[in-house]
């Protein structure tokens, strides 16, 4: 029995792009957002085109689950190939010796230019973590609204961009929180405030279908809802 699984096939990954022509490698996560939320996944409301349109030109996986039902720890499990009783990394707290390689030094090691935009300290032990770029600023410094879906794509860019200037490939994990509480429109005591980042379609809570493990009340819907319409590529 393998006792490490997922970190034999990281390190498996590694010696492939050393053998071979080294791909580069674009990891997207979207924060807070369940399987049934996609279309391609179920979802019977227009929620994720673009999305949908990815899956049906790439490789689908029916029967992956996630080891911890949080983000640090499940982003750790993840990236170090350990279960969170082996990677210390069992809440949101910091691992300050962790002794053992995540991702971000597999791929270095390879050759990559690493870049990550969005949840850096919750994706390794702790913080600050040896990525070459934080890519969660613009060009003047000034840091991108974790809601503004452009910033995402502008942050990808400048990854790619800086990752050419070295003559690397690149390997960018770039963290999507916009299902993330708080929801559009939505601002502190859950005010109402106008919400620059529009998405392009607002469902109604009557249009949203409840899962089977939830009763069907207007306040779950109210919770639910958000949930489908941010979920949006806009």
């Amino acid at each position: 029995m393998l006792k490490y699984p997922l970190l034999l096939l990281l390190l498996l990954f590694v010696q492939i792009v050393h053998a071979s022509e080294q791909p580069n490698i674009l990891i997207i996560t979207v924060d807070d957002m369940s399987a049934d939320s996609i279309g391609v996944f179920g979802c019977p409301i227009n929620t994720t085109p673009h999305i949908d349109q990815l899956a049906s030109k790439g490789l689908r996986f029916e029967h992956a689950h996630v080891q911890v039902g949080n983000c640090m720890p499940s982003r750790n499990v993840m990236w170090s190939g350990r279960y969170s009783h082996n990677n210390g990394v069992e809440g949101f707290y910091q691992v300050k010796q962790p002794g053992y390689p995540v991702l971000c030094d597999l791929m270095k090691e390879a050759g990559y230019f690493t870049g990550i935009r969005g949840k850096v300290s919750h994706s390794t032990p702790y913080t600050p973590y040896d990525w070459d770029e934080v890519l969660d600023t613009d060009a003047n410094g000034q840091a991108h609204a974790l809601k503004d879906p452009v910033s995402y794509g502008a942050s990808t860019r400048d990854g790619i961009i800086h990752a050419q200037e070295q003559n690397k490939p690149f390997c960018l994990v770039i963290n999507i929180s916009d299902p993330h509480k708080p929801f559009y429109g939505v601002g502190k005591g859950g005010r109402e405030f106008k919400d620059p980042f529009v998405p392009s379609r607002i469902f109604s809570d009557d249009e949203v279908p409840i899962p089977k493990f939830l009763f069907d009340d207007p306040i779950v819907r109210q919770e639910v809802g958000p949930v489908l319409f941010v979920c949006q590529t806009r």
